[in-house]
């Protein structure tokens, strides 16, 4: 059968200047929108602060009221009216037998032991933006039909494919899960559906930088399984 340049045949493209099948490129993606992120929440005032507040406004008030006491007494001696250091604290003890203790409870937080939790950094992305299209990109070469890694390294970077950068298509390339000696049957058994071939001549045409660019072994291997 006569191919003219620029009849497509099983997803590939008949060049007559070189005389094969070049692989015809899927549409381009637009990549997703990454979304927005929220600020960290400061910290209100922590409980052991308002406990801490309410002690030292009950002690200032003792401390007024016992003042109060102290210089009330009647005219007399000053050893009558004066009194001793024991029974005044023992007066200030019987009159507010339920004070509140100035001892923080051990469960307690103060106010200085409240800080404020740092803000987790973001972790470092695995893959750029661009490797990310590029793995996607291979992936849905991959999905319609057969290539070798050369192969598919070239369909990524090349400006007549997906345009993506040499090293790119590299990491993404070797960052796939694939079987390519599968890949290198699938391919010469698309070859068999539309044209002839010898198995030497199979093994060019797969192992060739004009044909598929799979290594020899791969070829060898393709054959092999399609009984050639």
């Amino acid at each position: 059968m006569d191919y003219k340049h620029g009849d497509i045949v099983n997803g590939h493209m008949y060049d007559s200047a070189s005389n094969s099948w070049i692989p015809v490129p899927p549409p381009v993606m637009p990549p997703p929108v990454a979304p927005a992120t929220a600020g960290p929440v400061k910290p209100g005032m922590g409980k052991g602060a308002k406990i801490g507040i309410g002690v030292g406004a009950g002690l200032l008030a003792l401390v007024g009221i016992g003042a109060i006491a102290a210089g009330g007494g009647g005219s007399g001696s000053t050893a009558a009216v004066t009194p001793t250091p024991t029974a005044a604290t023992s007066s200030s003890e019987a009159a507010s037998p339920t004070a509140p203790s100035t001892e923080a409870s051990p469960d307690t937080p103060s106010p200085e032991a409240t800080t404020e939790e740092p803000t987790p950094e973001p972790s470092t992305p695995e893959m750029t933006a661009s490797q990310e299209q590029a793995l996607g990109a291979a992936q849905d070469y991959l999905a319609f039909q057969a290539f070798s890694k050369a192969g598919l390294v070239q369909q990524l970077s090349s400006k007549y494919g997906s345009g993506f950068s040499k090293a790119d298509a590299v990491w993404a390339v070797n960052h796939l899960d694939v079987d390519w000696n599968e890949q290198a049957y699938l391919a010469g058994k698309s070859y068999l559906e539309f044209q002839h071939f010898s198995r030497n001549g199979l093994i060019q045409q797969l192992s060739s930088k004009y044909g598929s660019q799979f290594t020899k072994a791969q070829a060898v291997y393709a054959v092999n399984k399609l009984g050639l």
